[in-house]
């Protein structure tokens, strides 16, 4: 199998994995860091999956329209970096975990 196709499967499964991080009840996270979570899972699989389709020559595009295309996923691919950035310098990406309980 080609190493290209492995490697967009596991950044897919990757992105699906940060996905279901914003639900662990272990930690607490604002609000707009759940969101976050969630966006960088969906715009990540999709992205993924549109570079898949290109690596496993599902479909062909001309020169220019290929170009565009890999210039848009790169982008994509930036913005989810910077997410990811914003989430680790706010201190959300690991979240604060829950105060004990102090019942008896």
């Amino acid at each position: 199998m080609n190493p290209v196709i492995i490697r967009d499967c596991i950044i897919m499964v990757g992105c699906a994995m940060i996905g279901f991080f914003p639900f662990n009840k272990k930690c607490v996270r604002a609000g707009w860091a759940k969101l976050v979570f969630v966006i960088i899972a969906v715009v990540g699989v999709s992205g993924e999956v549109v570079q898949l389709a290109i690596d496993s020559a599902w479909f062909t595009l001309g020169a220019t329209a290929g170009r565009i295309l890999q210039d848009y996923l790169y982008m994509v691919n930036g913005v989810i970096l910077g997410l990811v950035i914003s989430l680790i310098l706010s201190g959300q990406l690991a979240g604060k975990k829950h105060p004990p309980s102090n019942v008896p």
